[in-house]
This record gives structure tokens, sequence and C-alpha cells, in this order.
């Protein structure tokens, strides 16, 4: 389990967190929580998608931008759609907002391995939800 609590998106060689992934790849939790809004392009995160064993991932509280809102998720539906083995995803205390909910609803639609979607304060509204339900039965 990797914990990074109030991670601040810090500047990393991105060669040397993918080899450090490659090297611990029986790391299956991921939690960065309270850090600033982050992005997909951060190394750090981007690294762990693509490449570990990551199962458990709790970005609660990273996604706090309403204006970059879609942008992450239209960059983070793809990922997860094509993710083999996330079962836990937390999205807590994030603004997701229905249009980002609407493009996790897509990306489920092709995922099969996510059991445990949390979206605790997340701004999603009964569009968002409705979205969510039918990317989960698709």
């Amino acid at each position: 389990q990797l914990f990074l609590d109030g991670y601040q998106g810090h500047n990393y060689n991105t060669q040397d967190l993918q080899q450090f992934f490659r090297q611990n790849s029986t790391i299956e939790s991921l939690i960065i929580t309270g850090g600033i809004s982050i992005s997909l392009e951060d190394p750090l995160l981007g690294s762990a998608l693509r490449i570990s064993s990551i199962q458990i991932l709790d970005l609660s509280g990273c996604f706090k931008v309403p204006a970059r809102s879609e942008q992450i998720f239209q960059e983070f539906g793809p990922l997860l759609s094509r993710h083999e083995r996330i079962r836990e995803l937390y999205l807590n205390d994030n603004f997701v907002g229905d249009s980002g909910a609407e493009l996790l609803a897509d990306a489920l639609k092709t995922n099969r391995s996510l059991e445990i979607l949390s979206l605790r304060s997340a701004h999603v509204g009964r569009q968002g939800i409705l979205s969510l339900c039918a990317g989960i039965v698709a």
C-alpha cells in the first residue's frame, strides 16, 4: 500500500516512477488524499495507472476545481475502461459533477473489474446518477 496524504503533485522523474512501480509490482493500493488538484499528467498517478497492479485507488480530494473536472474525467475515463485490475475507486470530496459522472459511466461500460465506486460529496446530481446506473448495467 502506498499512502500519500496531502500530495502536492511534486516534480518526479517519470522514468524513476515507472521503474519504481515495475520493481514494486505487488503494490495493490494507491491512496492520494487531501492534495491540491492534480491531473492525470502527474507522473505518479499516470505511472501507477498504466504500469502497476493497483487494485484500490483512492483519489479523494484531488480533483476539486470545477473548471477542470470535465477535462480530468475525459482523460481518466479511457484509463479506467482499459484497467483490468482496479476493484475499488474512491473519488470522494471531489468535483465530479454530472459531466464527470457521464464520462465515468462510459468507462464502466467496458470495465468489468470495478466493484466499488465511491462518490461521496462529489457533486453528482440526478443526471449523473442515471448515467452511472446505465453504465453499470450496460
